[in-house]
């Protein structure tokens, strides 16, 4: 068993077993502690932080590189583009969309509860706009 998405599947699997404890009001609050911390350490001649915590066992892949120096750099959040061709028979016209998603950023309360702020949109491509039975047209 030394398939990378095996092993992340195995380290996630306590965390999501905490997720269910916590939902159950079994809250085990050492575990909610240790999600993230932050530490100073030498980069080059200068400094950086470094993040460590069960929170990076989240990311698939990032375990690959030293766990004992992973920046906020290192962490992507990639989003989602996915092609959606519309037919549209009202119209005759048929084009390309794309649904775009993914999380942004973070919202913060003065309570120092946080959350993700995630976001969805549809785009339309006018480059790609035809009628149905093949011609360019222009919307």
């Amino acid at each position: 068993k030394n398939d990378e998405f095996y092993r992340y599947i195995e380290d996630l699997l306590p965390i999501l077993n905490e997720f269910i404890k916590t939902y159950q009001e079994k809250v085990d609050i050492d575990f909610w502690n240790r999600i993230i911390d932050l530490k100073r350490g030498r980069l080059g001649s200068g400094s950086t932080e470094y993040i460590t915590g069960w929170i990076l066992k989240l990311f698939f892949g990032i375990n690959e590189k030293n766990s004992n120096k992973i920046e906020f750099s290192d962490i992507r959040l990639d989003s989602i583009r996915v092609p959606v061709e519309v037919e549209n028979y009202a119209t005759g016209l048929k084009k390309t969309c794309f649904v775009l998603g993914g999380f942004y950023g973070v919202d913060s309360t003065q309570d120092h509860i946080h959350k993700p702020v995630m976001g969805l949109a549809v785009i339309e491509d006018l480059t790609t706009v035809t009628s149905l039975s093949g011609e360019a047209k222009h919307e």
